[in-house]
């Protein structure tokens, strides 16, 4: 059976623009750029106010997400293992990356990952096999970097940036990732 979003305990009012009900209103629009200009100081501080209220918001509890999470490995653990990660895989999700990309806390080019040698790709895909068997990644790989981006007509959207083993391990599963989604 497929899971459906009335399977997952919601908040109702992050539930039903999943379901076609009344949308969540945007944060309302500002032109942040020309809040604090010469502040660089102030600037941060408005920004934080403004966005710690949205990022700091738990729509569900903590123990509730942490039950969802030991459930879903649980679960991961009883599925068959996936193929195997091997050198080649590493080579053509090394490919697959962007060579215009912003880098993640790791300071990770996708440069370095093309010219691996076979024992450091061999190590890459004994650590994606690793985390696979074990439904669990390095702490690491889950630090992202929030960058504020500019709108056209005014605001910030905020992007993350992954770490890049992380983007690689994503480039190699894509076809998993994509029968999945």
């Amino acid at each position: 059976r497929k899971l459906e979003v009335d399977d997952i305990l919601l908040p109702a009012k992050v539930k039903q623009p999943l379901l076609g009900g009344p949308q969540i209103k945007p944060f309302p629009r500002a032109n942040i750029i020309s809040v604090h200009q010469d502040d660089p100081q102030g600037r941060l501080q408005h920004l934080q106010r403004s966005w710690s209220a949205i990022w700091q918001r738990r729509g569900y509890e903590v123990l509730q997400m942490f039950l969802w999470f030991s459930i879903l490995v649980d679960m991961a653990i009883q599925c068959d293992p996936l193929d195997p990660v091997t050198v080649d895989d590493v080579y053509r999700g090394a490919k697959m990356l962007r060579k215009k990309t912003a880098r993640g806390l790791d300071e990770w080019e996708p440069a370095w990952l093309r010219y691996l040698t076979v024992e450091e790709a061999q190590a890459i895909a004994d650590l994606f096999n690793c985390v696979e068997r074990c439904v669990m990644g390095p702490i690491q790989t889950f630090l992202n970097v929030i960058v504020l981006m500019g709108k056209p007509n005014g605001g910030v959207r905020p992007i993350a940036l992954m770490n890049m083993l992380y983007r690689l391990w994503t480039k190699i599963r894509r076809p998993y990732i994509i029968a999945w989604d």
